[in-house]
């Protein structure tokens, strides 16, 4: 008898099947475990992890949303929730919110904080943590904030900020008393 007169030749089909548990009856544990989204549809940023019908509130790092599918917080655009509010704190009280865009360095790497010149204030900045939640930040008495370089320096520095002092003679004693008044032009941030 030759090799092949005994084998046989078969083939197998694997069927995944798949049985939900019996529902839990808990407001936000639907079921006894898993992920499941908040129970207000307009909070995208906070999950329920349920284990034997325990629930475990876990609030996504800032800016992310809770994606039901993945079971993990995910950038807004990737999650495709629908009605989410903007979370509180993403305004600041001035108006100021993140530009939407992201900020590139000189190397083309993404900003990971972006910082922000104030549209009007040549001693305050904005710092934009994780590219999303704005704080509003400033130099020290004497320094302005220098748009080129990133940093609180000498207002003879910053165009449009040089007589940021001038009437307030203490407060830069090292720059240029030169009798003016505060202007300050700088370009518009895009949202």
């Amino acid at each position: 008898m030759g090799k092949g007169e005994y084998e046989k030749e078969y083939s197998f089909q694997t069927i995944s099947l798949f049985i939900p548990e019996p529902p839990q009856g808990s407001y936000l544990c639907p079921r006894r475990n898993g992920y499941f989204a908040h129970p207000d549809e307009k909070v995208c940023n906070i999950f329920y992890n349920c284990i034997e019908g325990d629930s475990t509130e876990i609030i996504c790092p800032t800016g992310l949303h809770f994606d039901e599918y993945t079971g993990t917080c995910v950038w807004p655009e990737s999650a495709g929730r629908i009605g989410c509010g903007e979370p509180e704190g993403m305004t600041l009280k001035d108006g100021f919110t993140c530009p939407k865009e992201q900020k590139a360095s000189s190397s083309g790497q993404s900003v990971a904080h972006p910082v922000y010149a104030h549209p009007t204030d040549c001693q305050k900045f904005y710092v934009c943590l994780n590219g999303v939640t704005p704080r509003e930040q400033g130099c020290q008495v004497g320094e302005v904030y220098n748009e080129e370089s990133q940093k609180c320096d000498a207002p003879e520095n910053v165009p449009g900020c040089e007589n940021w002092f001038a009437d307030d003679p203490a407060a830069a004693p090292q720059a240029a008393k030169k009798p003016g008044k505060k202007i300050r032009r700088r370009r518009s941030i895009a949202n």
